[in-house]
């Protein structure tokens, strides 16, 4: 007992490890799971500490993205159609060739109201110079497209109906393990996307990647890693067009009561991620604008958990995509 009151300051330091260490393993790993990747190179707790500097404390509350087995299986089983109106992601014209700063007229009053849009539903306002024009294309645009993304795009690839296109997805994928994980099949294969990519070449590519990433870092370093992986697609991948499609926002309820995965985090990473686009080879496409209500929130109607869309409104979001096309 006398060694440790002669060194008050290391029996507390070594208190405080054991003590997080426990939290760590017992109450809130999943919090940290993106954080300690190589355990036998450093010890779990400091984990914690990296997360901490991020603003993730280790009385917060874990939360993972998925969806259930039992929900899936609830939803699959919802296959009726929706009415034309709801399809129609672009009420405000006809119009499908839409310029990428989405303003209808050139009017003061329609240039504010989009401005008020884009607040809430992270409006497609370009930062570049070129405007970009999009076509509406039949499904057969996407026979050479590859979506990567996470249980959303899990979702679409279940629920589009679109088995001509490649997915390459899973859930709980970030930006940060998106190179890491083997979610690519090609032939029996299971792979990593870069090592499929090496075997096949895709002329587009739609990249859904960031509501996992809430709770981690800033939208500066979010959008940073974005950069990257888009740099290392185009050098695997140098002929295909690359969309970059908005993180999908969250319902009314769950924005409200989540201070880490609610709509006012996702506008500042849409708008970080938006700037990446040249609307050159890289287009920022607002699939916002298909699912969200005038607040700018998922209609409760459309999601089970307020994050994943119910079976039948993923043709909200291909019906988009459809009008949404751009041809080289």
């Amino acid at each position: 007992m006398r060694k440790f009151h002669k060194y008050p300051f290391t029996t507390l330091l070594l208190l405080s490890c054991v003590i997080i260490t426990a939290i760590y393993f017992f109450n809130n790993q999943r919090l940290y799971q993106d954080y300690a990747k190589k355990p036998l190179e450093a010890p779990e707790f400091t984990a914690v500490f990296q997360a901490i500097s991020d603003g993730i404390y280790p009385w917060s509350k874990a939360v993972t993205i998925s969806a259930s087995n039992k929900t899936q299986s609830t939803i699959s089983q919802q296959t009726s159609s929706i009415k034309p109106q709801d399809v129609d992601d672009d009420k405000p014209s006809k119009d499908t060739s839409i310029s990428d700063n989405d303003t209808t007229k050139d009017t003061k009053q329609d240039t504010k109201k989009s401005e008020i849009r884009s607040n809430n539903t992270n409006s497609e306002t370009s930062t570049k110079k070129n405007k970009v024009v999009y076509k509406e294309v039949k499904t057969d645009y996407f026979d050479d497209a590859l979506f990567i993304g996470d249980s959303r795009t899990v979702g679409l690839c279940d629920y589009s109906g679109w088995d001509n296109a490649t997915y390459y997805a899973d859930v709980g994928m970030t930006i940060y393990d998106i190179f890491e994980r083997k979610v690519a099949k090609v032939g029996k294969k299971e792979m990593t996307i870069p090592s499929a990519l090496k075997k096949r070449q895709f002329k587009k590519i739609y990249l859904c990647l960031g509501i996992n990433e809430l709770g981690r870092g800033d939208e500066e370093k979010f959008a940073k890693q974005y950069d990257k992986v888009i740099r290392d697609l185009k050098e695997l991948q140098p002929d295909a067009i690359i969309y970059i499609q908005s993180i999908m926002n969250v319902s009314a309820e769950k924005s409200k009561n989540d201070k880490i995965f609610n709509n006012k985090q996702i506008a500042k990473r849409n708008k970080a991620i938006m700037k990446l686009a040249d609307n050159q080879t890289i287009f920022y496409l607002n699939i916002n604008k298909a699912v969200v209500d005038d607040s700018g929130a998922i209609p409760e109607d459309y999601t089970f958990d307020g994050v994943h869309l119910k079976a039948k409104y993923y043709k909200l979001w291909t019906s988009y995509l459809l009008k949404h096309a751009v041809k080289l």
